[in-house]
């Protein structure tokens, strides 16, 4: 732990929207998380124009009185969403490293330590995610992402292969890398987009709480946000893969571990909305496109597209179309 001290400062940032319900125990998490061996940590919190309590209680909690924190408070005047809010933060934030919490989670106790720990490891590494404690109602699970940075990039084909929930960022990527002003898949873009210069990567172990309600961004707006296709269009196009088609799309978003359907939802009829002739086109496609262009590694992309096409294979037997399986292959 003793080179963590050579760190000057860990700034943590906090967007805060109608969180009432969820943001004592979220930031008792924060005094909880181990920070004892980094020192005093900057903390910014934002409060993104809500409409509860949130700001009275963003300015009585006990963490204001935390030695171990500096805090900044500040309020927006109009809703500006979680992106914005996390760009907002950044600009006024002091430290060599940047982590990101959503105010309606929960940090685990070694969150800040192992991904720190990774910086100081690798002096190329850029931003860092980690594996999910997903908390919905009567199923909870574990959202486990690949950790070295070639597997994380042909997952971002797919899909976000870093939560913003559980970023941390090296400020210096930000010269090269700023973040994304989206709603809606800003820590996806941003990753995918940072990888061009740093390297990314993940922590095995689960390093949030991430609780799935009906008042996020993701689950309100909807998935499908015309922001989620905007991304896959960027991340084809840099493939090689120029103005795909909304067919072509709609069939990228079914073979998707998720944003373009609800979290957890059954595959029972994925067999309906993916005919296999033109998934193999598709799957021929992609790899084609990659083959000229070496975005990813063919390798690693062969087999995810593999990956994907056992689950496909599975789905089209009768006997299992009716079976609940969640959507993560």
């Amino acid at each position: 732990m003793s080179e963590l001290n050579k760190l000057t400062t860990l700034s943590i940032v906090v967007p805060c929207y109608n969180v009432e319900n969820y943001l004592y125990a979220s930031l008792n998490s924060l005094r909880e998380a181990c920070l004892d061996s980094i020192g005093v940590v900057d903390l910014v919190l934002v409060d993104d124009a809500s409409q509860d309590n949130t700001l009275e209680l963003l300015r009585r909690h006990p963490i204001q009185h935390d030695p171990r924190f500096s805090i900044q408070l500040i309020s927006l005047d109009k809703n500006v969403g979680p992106g914005v809010s996390r760009r907002i933060a950044i600009e006024h934030s002091r430290g060599d490293f940047i982590a990101f919490h959503d105010a309606d989670d929960i940090a685990l106790e070694m969150r800040f330590i192992y991904q720190l720990q990774s910086f100081i490891s690798d002096s190329k590494l850029g931003m860092i995610g980690g594996s999910l404690l997903m908390a919905r109602e009567n199923a909870p699970f574990v959202q486990v992402f690949p950790c070295n940075h070639e597997a994380l990039l042909v997952e971002s084909i797919f899909c976000c292969p870093i939560w913003g929930c559980a970023t941390m960022l090296r400020r210096s990527s930000l010269i090269d890398v700023p973040p994304p002003e989206l709603r809606i898949g800003e820590d996806w873009l941003h990753a995918f987009r940072l990888a061009k210069h740093w390297r990314i990567g993940s922590i095995a172990q689960p390093v949030v709480k991430h609780l799935i309600h009906s008042g996020q961004t993701m689950q309100s707006e909807g998935a499908t946000n015309h922001a989620v296709f905007n991304v896959w269009r960027e991340v084809l196009s840099a493939l090689g893969i120029h103005d795909p088609t909304m067919d072509q799309l709609a069939l990228h978003a079914a073979v998707s571990p998720y944003w373009s359907y609800p979290l957890g939802s059954p595959m029972s009829n994925l067999h309906e909305r993916v005919n296999m002739k033109n998934w193999q086109a598709w799957r021929s496609t992609i790899f084609s496109a990659n083959d000229k262009t070496r975005i990813v590694s063919p390798v690693l992309l062969q087999e995810r597209l593999d990956r994907i096409d056992l689950v496909l294979q599975v789905v089209q037997q009768p006997f299992v179309r009716h079976l609940p399986v969640r959507r993560n292959f």
